[in-house]
């Protein structure tokens, strides 16, 4: 255990993509003190802002305007045969029962302009992806960036975490 840190936090999220961006959001919503993302590469992003903006969701707007009928449960069952079983039912579970709500906070709270159209992915029983009207992720997370320096959390770039100190019980204790 380093004797003086360089710096302190109290929370430190590694990647800028969209469950960084959010997981640093968060933080800061719930009051857990000074928050700071760190990001290897030379712009902000990584992934997420480079892929095709889509959106699986089940109950979006779109879809209640069509009259498709679809549900958390769906998406999960969906999501479970096209991986063949091998996924974690109760995770994808979880992330498809968050996923309405998902969608809504990056339209209420950040501002993502999605199209009015719904698609429908293979694998999937019917349409409920929505998508971005840039056809890219950059326009979810450029709102996030956005919404994160609103927030007053610093995004670092160019930052490679060699590795994660951890004190005798387990706990991470500094980067």
């Amino acid at each position: 255990m380093p004797a003086k840190w360089d710096e302190e936090a109290d929370i430190i999220v590694v990647g800028s993509g969209f469950a960084g961006l959010a997981a640093a959001a968060e933080a800061k919503n719930a009051n857990a003190g000074n928050v700071i993302v760190l990001e290897k590469m030379r712009a902000p992003g990584g992934n997420s802002v480079i892929n095709g903006g889509i959106f699986a969701v089940p109950g979006n707007p779109a879809q209640v305007k069509l009259g498709i009928k679809d549900s958390p449960e769906l998406l999960a069952s969906d999501m479970i045969a096209a991986g063949l079983g091998y996924g974690y039912p109760e995770k994808i579970k979880a992330m498809t029962g968050e996923a309405l709500p998902t969608y809504e906070w990056t339209v209420k709270e950040l501002g993502v302009q999605y199209n009015d159209k719904v698609g429908q992915e293979g694998g999937h029983s019917v349409p409920r992806h929505v998508y971005t009207i840039n056809g890219s992720g950059s326009e979810i997370v450029h709102k996030q960036l956005a919404y994160a320096k609103k927030l007053g959390i610093p995004v670092r770039l160019r930052v490679y975490v060699e590795r994660i100190i951890r004190d005798e019980d387990g706990r991470v204790k500094g980067l």
